[in-house]
């Protein structure tokens, strides 16, 4: 006797949960028919230079490769994406490999990058999102890549020029050497 309600009890349980498959595969067909594209800005790129320095930094490459898959998707692709890139953030923010890119304000930047993909990932509990807040938020997460992506190529800049100046003597001591005091 108990092994027929344990029989009836797992087939009951096994037919709820088909049943709750094949209504969850009708709502994903049925939300992906409707949804309209979310198109973003490309962000903002990286200088010839910049780009020769950040080539061996795998993560840099990692996460820029995956975040234009978002440029152009669905608020349910990018949800579905959403754990991946901050992931990918994650990994980012710990895999700084260039000692000049190992300062306070460049973390910063990346610490705000990985915060915003963090939110995207946290989206996905929310039940009843709209395409705008999708968008919304894909938005400051390009803002916080456009930052980082300034920040390189200003600290490569600065890097540029201070190589320059520091081979160059000033004219102002080959013109005016500085005197030098006899001891009286």
């Amino acid at each position: 006797m108990t092994s027929k309600l344990y029989l009836l009890f797992f087939l009951f349980i096994g037919l709820s949960a088909c049943q709750e498959n094949k209504e969850k595969k009708l709502i994903k067909e049925h939300l992906s028919k409707k949804e309209n594209v979310i198109s973003i800005d490309a962000p903002l790129t990286l200088n010839k230079e910049t780009s020769k320095s950040v080539s061996k930094w795998k993560e840099y490459g990692d996460f820029k490769q995956y975040f234009d898959q978002f440029l152009k998707t669905t608020s349910s692709e990018a949800l579905n994406n959403a754990d991946e890139l901050n992931t990918l953030a994650k990994q980012l923010k710990d895999s700084i490999r260039i000692p000049a890119f190992k300062i306070p304000a460049f973390k910063a930047r990346l610490n705000v990058l990985q915060n915003e993909t963090m939110r995207l990932k946290d989206m996905t509990t929310i039940p009843n999102l709209t395409e705008n807040d999708v968008k919304n938020q894909l938005i400051k997460i390009l803002n916080a890549l456009d930052a980082t992506n300034a920040k390189l190529n200003s600290m490569i800049l600065q890097q540029q020029v201070e190589e320059d100046i520091s081979g160059v003597k000033f004219l102002k001591d080959t013109i005016n050497p500085p005197r030098k005091f006899l001891k009286e």
